[in-house]
């Protein structure tokens, strides 16, 4: 491996590590920790520095977490200078839901039919949310609902957008142009403080760009750890 800076990948709602295979097989330079559930578990045990990528619900779990590392203090210079580099939202944001003052999000209503259905028949609503994505409508891997309950509460009730605005280290906005879940609008109001070098656009993209775009998803990502490395 070259390069000193890890990549820890969390993937969004219903999705595990293998949904990062098609980026990292193009990036073998990288040392990759994919964290399908609790970050601390995952970094335990290695002290390397990290650069966090989180698709569409993970960037909210992992904003839920960095806080807690002991290196890394938001907005301060050990936070800057601690094993979190940076932070890479892919299709992703730090509100889900729509609210006073943020017109941008889905409904609330769409998460709780997701949460009321979640306990009879879990694997149909995963498989109609993925459906919704635009992928497959079968579910990949064992489902566990309680987790999935659980993120669906994080995704309805959470605000995490002062935790993105202070994170303290450089950040970087990949986004679909036509993406059904994350529209234009609800990214730029849902991860804010980011100027236009630090959103990459692809036009065609849609809401699984690891997985239906990972070439373009990979120079992104090459781009900006190389960034980092230069700084």
């Amino acid at each position: 491996m070259t390069g000193a800076i890890a990549i820890l990948a969390v993937p969004g709602w219903s999705f595990d590590g293998s949904f990062w295979g098609a980026v990292r097989q193009r990036m073998p330079e990288r040392r990759w920790m994919c964290a399908d559930a609790d970050v601390a578990t995952v970094l335990s045990g290695t002290g390397e520095p990290v650069v966090a990528v989180g698709h569409s619900a993970g960037v909210m779990r992992l904003l839920r977490q960095m806080p807690r590392e002991e290196a890394r203090v938001a907005g301060s210079a050990a936070g800057a200078a601690g094993r979190w580099r940076g932070l890479v939202a892919i299709n992703g944001f730090a509100r889900f839901t729509a609210g006073p003052g943020f017109p941008a999000g889905v409904p609330r209503r769409m998460l709780d039919r997701m949460m009321g259905r979640l306990p009879a028949d879990p694997e149909a609503v995963v498989a109609d949310f993925r459906r919704r994505c635009g992928g497959e409508e079968g579910a990949a891997g064992p489902i566990d609902p309680d987790r999935l309950l659980a993120e669906l509460t994080m995704l309805r009730d959470d605000d995490l957008r002062r935790e993105w605005w202070s994170a303290g280290v450089p950040r970087l906005s990949i986004e679909g142009g036509l993406d059904p879940i994350v529209g234009a609008s609800h990214a730029r109001e849902a991860l804010p403080g980011l100027g236009p070098d630090a959103r990459a656009i692809l036009p065609e993209g849609g809401h699984l760009m690891p997985l239906q775009h990972a070439d373009w998803v990979a120079d992104r990502l090459r781009a900006f750890l190389s960034g980092l490395a230069a700084s």
